[in-house]
């Protein structure tokens, strides 16, 4: 179930990888980049706050479509893959790195036209490129953008705080003074940049990391933290490695790397979006009797091992996201589950012939809210894709996400209702099913995009007629005790002679423990009902702001109802 703060979580969440796509296109092409100049050159502020938003390779979404990258081709801007020996043997300068050591972890590197972009976690990115007739161009900033002056050991350089922002629907990307810090300078012939997202470092550490660049070295040994082929990283351990086979749709294997001590392998796997980097999915492998054990995550809340049924395994069990993790470094433990976007989950473990395996997964949630995700069954399939011997059938029927509208309705055991009526382009993309609550959850999307716009949750109601909405309606959205619902907080209508609530905002968590409600106009508002004993609830895309659109779709839909 799919409470409404969390889909404002997940808008938020959206938002932000639109802001990143945006930072790209802005960097990549030349309608980002001004004609004249201010101070030393590397930012000219616009004549306004607002611009017409930039389009690459078609207009940027805040709901990305899949594209295929390639790890031969060092993957794309947004997705590094290439090593830092790859980078340098294509182009004919020395290319320069941040010293390691520093808080940083090493990502990725992509190289294009002579430019090399390292990405490094968490959320910094090193650009550089031969000073020249492009590289010189400026690159605009918002007209209120503060450019500062700045010294980075004998050279100039200027640095700004800012980054362009737009809606998937807002044809003007507006300046925001937050957001990305970049520092820009030229040394010996190089135009470097240097990017920060967020509050991942401030001035004074990009200063120190732009100072103390060092030149990439080719490496005489492997990097065990980045081997491109599975071959080499078996030769390097000695033991066969057993790959996800097949592959779930979207993903590409990036590289290994190896964990020496335990003589363990994490296979990494990245789901390729346009967006720049996607969610990751993690396979460890290695000899059991070298495997630290299982340990509860700080603040794990049930710590279930639930064992299942893996094909040729000699053990198995399926884990609760974000409770358990290794006690000590294996395999795809520490920096290899945790980046700046993501941070992969342990979520199920398996033993054969001696190898343990541990598969891990960032996209955690719905695999029919979000195409990136995977459900319980998914990763059954993926063991046993890795063991060889399988005992889930393909055509097996999977609750978490199925189009079967009538398996569906037999396994909840009651009949599941949809609209007769849908805006243009939204169509069913699947559905939910919770045996222990018997609710449903319908997921809509627009053609091309890989998250669902729309759900429509739907669940029996013990006591349909001796039960007051509102009251079903703040037991759901966990109304703090002894609070109300503010009078303009929701809003009653109509819908075929019953009533029904339209919420206007929603409870939230501050750091401090105490709870307030939150109204904006950006809230996705949540109409309820109660229809042939059941609570039904209908939710998004629109916000607040689209006026008695919102309202009057989210009407039709109710009334549609069969």
């Amino acid at each position: 179930m799919k409470s409404r703060f969390a889909q404002r979580n997940y808008r938020i969440a959206a938002v932000a990888a639109g802001v990143i796509l945006l930072m790209v296109v802005f960097l990549a092409t030349p309608q980002g980049r001004a004609a004249t100049q201010t101070l030393l050159g590397y930012f000219r502020p616009a004549e306004s706050d607002a611009l017409p938003k930039p389009v690459a390779t078609g207009e940027p979404g805040i709901q990305p479509t899949p594209t295929t990258i390639s790890a031969a081709d060092c993957g794309s801007f947004g997705s590094p893959l290439c090593t830092l020996d790859e980078v340098q043997e294509r182009v004919d300068y020395p290319v320069k790195q941040i010293a390691l050591g520093q808080g940083l972890t090493f990502r990725g590197a992509y190289v294009q036209d002579g430019m090399v972009v390292l990405h490094y976690d968490p959320g910094v990115v090193l650009t550089q490129e031969p000073v020249n007739e492009a590289s010189e161009i400026p690159w605009e900033v918002g007209a209120s953008a503060q450019v500062e002056e700045v010294q980075i050991g004998p050279a100039r350089g200027e640095y700004v705080r800012g980054v362009w922002q737009a809606d998937a629907d807002d044809p003007l990307a507006e300046w925001q003074n937050e957001g990305l810090q970049t520092l820009v300078w030229a040394k010996e012939g190089i135009r470097f940049r240097l990017l920060v997202f967020g509050n991942s470092a401030e001035k004074e550490q990009m200063l120190a990391w732009a100072a103390g660049l060092t030149v990439v070295e080719m490496a005489s040994a492997p990097d065990l933290s980045y081997i491109r082929e599975i071959g080499a990283a078996e030769a390097l351990v000695g033991y066969s490695i057993h790959p996800l086979n097949p592959v779930p749709d979207g993903y590409i294997f990036t590289h290994a790397s190896i964990q020496a001590e335990t003589k363990s392998v994490c296979l990494h796997y990245m789901y390729t979006r346009n967006d720049g980097p996607g969610p990751y999915l993690l396979l460890a492998q290695g000899p059991a009797d070298q495997t630290p054990a299982l340990v509860q995550t700080q603040g794990a809340q049930n710590g279930a091992l639930t064992p299942v049924t893996v094909g040729g395994a000699e053990q198995a069990f399926a884990l609760q996201p974000f409770d358990w993790a290794r006690e000590s470094e294996w395999a795809c433990t520490s920096a290899d589950t945790e980046s700046n976007y993501d941070q992969a989950y342990l979520t199920l473990t398996w033993q054969v012939e001696g190898q343990q395996y541990d598969l891990y997964s960032s996209a955690i949630g719905s695999k029919c809210l979000m195409a990136e995700a995977l459900s319980d069954l998914d990763r059954l399939r993926l063991a046993e894709g890795v063991t060889g011997v399988s005992t889930h059938a393909g055509d097996e029927f999977d609750p978490a996400c199925t189009m079967d509208m009538a398996q569906l309705s037999d396994y909840l055991d009651y009949s599941i209702q949809s609209p007769g009526w849908l805006p243009d382009g939204l169509a069913l993309r699947g559905a939910s099913g919770w045996g222990e609550s018997r609710s449903a959850m319908l997921y809509y999307g627009y053609p091309g995009d890989i998250h669902a716009a729309l759900t429509l949750l739907q669940e029996p109601i013990a006591d349909a007629d001796g039960t007051n909405l509102l009251e079903l309606v703040e037991a759901r959205m966990a109304t703090p005790e002894g609070e109300a619902i503010p009078a303009d907080g929701y809003e009653l209508v109509e819908i075929n002679g019953s009533e029904g609530i339209l919420m206007l905002g929603a409870w939230v968590s501050e750091e401090d423990g105490t709870v307030r409600w939150y109204q904006s106009p950006g809230f996705i508002p949540t109409l309820y009902w109660q229809k042939d004993g059941l609570l039904v609830t209908v939710g998004g895309p629109w916000s607040l702001e689209d006026g008695d659109e919102v309202r009057s779709n989210l009407l039709k839909i109710a009334v549609s109802m069969r």
